[in-house]
């Protein structure tokens, strides 16, 4: 019984690790399990919304295209997003699995919003649901915030 359970799960961690040069990684924090939806700090509000798809258009893998993640967090209570403040890191998190990466070059900032793109995902979905955890630093100062039940959406 137990050799069985240590096939599924070496079969399991084959299936959830993306590729070595993905930038994704398995990484943890003490922050992403502390997280809140909403922080605040210096009288500026911190809260994330995402979007996440993977891509199973006629030219795509027979498996579909590797997750992206898009994220916007919003600073409410300034009008423009603080200078000061960046993003450390990004968790995906689907029950037990915990996957990681850093900040891309991929990003706009739109008033009191910063958006980033996050490419090469994991394969996981789509039509499952996920937490997503940002660390952000401002100057001397790190918090996570993080979205719950994100759905990984698909197109076809």
């Amino acid at each position: 019984m137990l050799v069985g359970f240590s096939v599924l799960t070496t079969v399991l961690l084959v299936y959830i690790w993306p590729s070595p040069d993905s930038g994704w990684e398995y990484y943890t924090e003490p922050c992403i399990f502390s997280a809140l939806e909403e922080v605040n700090v210096n009288n500026i509000t911190y809260s994330l919304e995402t979007y996440m798809w993977r891509d199973f258009m006629p030219i795509s893998p027979p498996d579909g295209k590797p997750l992206i993640v898009i994220i916007r967090i919003h600073a409410l209570g300034v009008e423009d997003f603080p200078l000061s403040t960046k993003i450390e890191r990004l968790w995906l998190i689907d029950e037990l699995n915990i996957i990681s990466t850093l900040p891309t070059e991929e990003y706009s900032v739109n008033g009191n919003t910063l958006e980033m793109v996050f490419r090469n995902g994991p394969k996981w979905g789509p039509g499952i649901f996920v937490d997503v955890i940002v660390k952000l630093n401002d100057i001397d100062f790190g918090f996570c915030i993080k979205a719950v039940n994100q759905t990984i959406h698909r197109t076809d």
